[in-house]
């Protein structure tokens, strides 16, 4: 047991001693251009390029450089610019790309809809806005009125015509009443100048 216990004390050690990095020469260097400018230093030239960039216009565009024909920038309505932020890790820079944002964007609206969302924002004073309700009652209570009216004439109408259908009824069966009594009537003559005739023969 006491022999086995050393023996696996140094290998232990020495699996850990493999697994470290050797240095060959601390003179050593390594040619970064041979294969190529590597992305990320050929990003991190870009980065700061356009960061220089944008601080020079932000400093020209700043109203104590050019007080007397400075005016207040409009906000951009154009193509949305990217916006890069950098995140950096022990193994891994990256530029990562900030999510646009969608109340940023501008709406075209026309003149009618903008008087009348203009005129709607207005304070009201108390005075006006009871008009404004009295006004709104009294045209709802002229539709209804004319609702009704309207109502009663087609109520009467078919009234009418109803009745005119009763009339039209009496009148067929007055007339067919009428037709037959004559022709009864006609009947009678005709038996009556046969009996006459039969006489006087």
């Amino acid at each position: 047991m006491s022999a086995v216990t050393p023996t696996s004390a140094g290998s232990n050690g020495s699996k850990k001693n493999n697994f470290r990095y050797r240095t060959v020469n601390c003179q050593s260097t390594v040619d970064e251009t041979l294969f190529g400018t590597p992305h990320r230093v050929t990003t991190a030239a870009r980065m700061r390029a356009e960061k220089q960039q944008n601080n020079q216009q932000q400093n020209s565009d700043h109203p104590s450089n050019c007080p007397e024909s400075y005016t207040r920038p409009t906000k951009n309505v154009g193509p949305y610019k990217k916006e890069y932020v950098r995140h950096i890790t022990k193994d891994l820079i990256r530029d990562i790309i900030v999510p646009e944002d969608p109340t940023d964007t501008s709406v075209i609206i026309d003149a009618a809809t903008y008087q009348r969302l203009t005129s709607a924002a207005k304070f009201q004073p108390k005075l006006i806005r009871e008009q404004e309700l009295q006004q709104s009652k009294q045209n709802r209570e002229c539709v209804e009125e004319e609702l009704e009216r309207r109502k009663k004439a087609m109520q009467e109408y078919d009234l009418r015509r109803k009745k005119n259908t009763q009339l039209e009824d009496v009148d067929q069966e007055a007339k067919e009443e009428a037709e037959y009594m004559l022709k009864r009537a006609n009947e009678l003559r005709q038996e009556q100048e046969d009996e006459v005739k039969h006489l006087n023969e």
